[in-house]
């Protein structure tokens, strides 16, 4: 005991902390953001605690757990150690947070009623959860084998989600109403929807237009992980590609339009960076899949066929296209910073695009700055995969650019801030953009010295500590950390 405290005081003061804050944190970024993963998509959507209100839900709560978790990491390393990654994105949000701000205090300023205070002081809370899984991951996430455990578990989260979705679409039934009755739990469950006589599977989303979009967005990273399962393990590994076969399976008879426009989008991004055998592939499961809804489902594929043939006569797609012309009317008083966010509620009009609503809350200023951490994170990605030197890299960094691009034209499609596992899905890939730029680096051969921002995550990536006086006389432990005491606990 003695001597590994003598050890603890005389070792650099990074490897003390690299030791104490590893034991007050007991967790990585992997695991904190796989939690998240969990709670946003096996919690349903509305399930929130009663006594929180708007701000009870699970998914929130971890979030901003770990905006507070990224904030004391921040703590701990002193800026002179540190290069930071992905500087570009990070200035954005913060800038994006700023411009919320302002647009808040300034609808304050201008008086509200109190259901629109208590609104927008709920999303300020919920921007901060969605920050705190984007600078999680960006940060916490530094090695491929990290980045592919998140693949790996968001794999087998949407083949859980297909098969909670396939039942539903099956009995007509969520499935989900048992979760209302445990004590302290409230949840307002929304109607189940249907279309052209097919059930639309909700899964724990609150609507089935959430469900598919976010859907679309989790199925290019589910290709890509089965990609690199193959390509690591062969032959054993080919059930990794079940997941996102279901997944495009289910989303071909949700009968949504914007699911068609998703599996269109992510195929023409994807299959550029598959190698040209993947590639054929693919192309031959989709229309495979295309020919079996026809012949076993056709009153689906008539039901698909006729929503875009019939769009102009649509009443869904008319309200888009009337809210247009409405804009002006709602965004005259500030149109650089908006009405304030989350003040514009349903009841003045419903624009079911999330862009058009931003615009309204927060202006042009907030619209200009989501669309560039958008265009950022996609252009980050696809310049990692262009840079990798190996398949499986152009894959992921293809997959994250892909994911980001068709939930950015979903946002066009449906007002997606407003629900929370697809924003929530959104942030965490957003921040997964900045982690493979890095990762990608470090497979050239070009490790820059870049450390991440949350200290000790991965042990090997930390370099060793200079070795002290009482080191080199051979008192106390070895405290480095490749070392073997490198997981010595200070508990005796």
């Amino acid at each position: 005991m003695t001597a590994e405290l003598v050890t603890a005081r005389a070792a650099p003061r990074r490897a003390r902390q690299h030791i104490s804050y590893r034991a007050v944190r007991g967790g990585t970024a992997v695991t904190m953001v796989s939690i998240y993963l969990g709670i946003l998509f096996a919690v349903p959507s509305n399930l929130q605690f009663a006594a929180l209100g708007s701000l009870g839900k699970p998914a929130v709560l971890w979030g901003v757990l770990l905006l507070g978790w990224w904030m004391l990491s921040q703590l701990q390393w002193s800026g002179r150690e540190l290069r930071t990654r992905g500087t570009a994105l990070r200035v954005l949000l913060a800038v994006f947070a700023i411009v919320v701000l302002i647009s808040y205090a300034a609808a304050l300023l201008r008086g509200q009623p109190a259901d629109q205070v208590g609104s927008a002081s709920s999303s300020l809370v919920r921007i901060a959860s969605w920050s705190g899984v984007c600078l999680v991951a960006a940060d916490g996430i530094r090695t491929r084998d990290e980045i592919t455990q998140v693949f790996r578990r968001i794999s087998i989260i949407g083949g859980l989600l297909v098969v909670l979705g396939a039942a539903q679409v099956a009995t007509g039934v969520r499935l989900l109403e048992w979760t209302a009755s445990i004590p302290g739990l409230e949840i307002d469950w929304s109607v189940m929807d249907s279309r052209g006589g097919t059930v639309r599977a909700v899964g724990t989303a609150t609507h089935p237009l959430e469900f598919s979009s976010t859907m679309t967005g989790l199925l290019p990273l589910a290709v890509g992980y089965a990609f690199v399962a193959v390509q690591s393990a062969g032959a054993r590994a080919w059930r990794w590609c079940v997941p996102p076969v279901l997944m495009l399976a289910l989303l071909s008879v949700s009968v949504t339009r914007s699911a068609m426009i998703g599996i269109g989008i992510v195929l023409v991004v994807l299959l550029p960076f598959l190698p040209s055998r993947v590639r054929h592939i693919v192309l031959l499961v989709v229309a495979a899949g295309a020919a079996a809804v026809l012949l076993a489902l056709p009153r689906i594929a008539q039901t698909v066929v006729t929503s875009f043939l019939g769009v102009a006569e649509d009443p869904s797609a008319l309200s888009r296209a009337n809210a247009l012309a409405r804009v002006p009317e709602f965004t005259a008083t500030s149109p650089v910073f908006g009405a304030g966010w989350g003040t514009f509620l349903p009841r003045y009009y419903i624009f079911d695009n999330g862009w058009v609503l931003m615009l309204v809350e927060v202006g042009i200023a907030g619209v200009v700055l989501f669309a560039l951490m958008l265009i950022t994170g996609i252009g980050r990605a696809m310049h990692a995969a262009s840079a990798a030197t190996s398949d499986e890299g152009r894959v992921i960094g293809g997959a994250i650019a892909a994911s980001l691009l068709v939930m950015a034209v979903q946002l066009a499609l449906f007002d997606g801030l407003g629900f929370g596992q697809f924003v929530g899905t959104l942030f965490l890939v957003l921040g997964l953009s900045v982690a493979v730029g890095d990762i990608t680096g470090w497979s050239r051969g070009e490790r820059s010295g870049r450390a991440s921002r949350l200290p000790s995550f991965s042990d090997d990536q930390l370099p060793p500590p200079r070795t002290t006086a009482s080191a080199r006389r051979g008192v106390g432990i070895d405290l480095s950390p490749r070392g073997p005491a490198s997981r010595t606990e200070l508990t005796s």
